[in-house]
């Protein structure tokens, strides 16, 4: 099953993101601004289960993940992931407006790039 998700990603050019948020609100904000593009559109509300769902074999070309989630913080989740030394996807954290300052800091510690929450909303429109 695994090598069928990915094969089908391949052939049919459709990527698979997972968006990891434990906000309903904005998981249907993002899940409806990828979905204007040839993407599968994964979502959890826990990072714990994102991590459970790459160890389990899943695959995705992408993961983007809100910079606090209750149980967890987006740093610890992608600190569980890499520990598997062939975790190769690339992450994007989404933060609020008020910490881009933070975004040196996130790239250091292994985030491929940060999306500001302000900016979605203009993707929406």
């Amino acid at each position: 099953m695994k090598n069928i998700e990915k094969y089908s990603s391949d052939v049919y050019g459709r990527k698979r993101v997972l968006v990891v948020d434990d906000s309903k609100e904005e998981l249907f904000v993002i899940s409806d601004i990828l979905g204007k593009y040839n993407v599968d559109i994964n979502t959890t509300m826990s990072g714990k289960d994102c991590v459970q769902r790459i160890k389990g074999g899943e695959f995705y070309n992408l993961i983007i993940i809100d910079d606090e989630l209750k149980n967890n913080s987006a740093l610890a989740v992608l600190q569980k992931l890499k520990e598997n030394k062939k975790f190769k996807i690339p992450v994007i954290v989404m933060l609020e407006k008020n910490k881009e300052h933070f975004k040196k800091y996130y790239l250091d510690d292994g985030f491929n790039d940060i999306i500001l929450k302000e900016n979605m909303t203009k993707w929406k429109e």
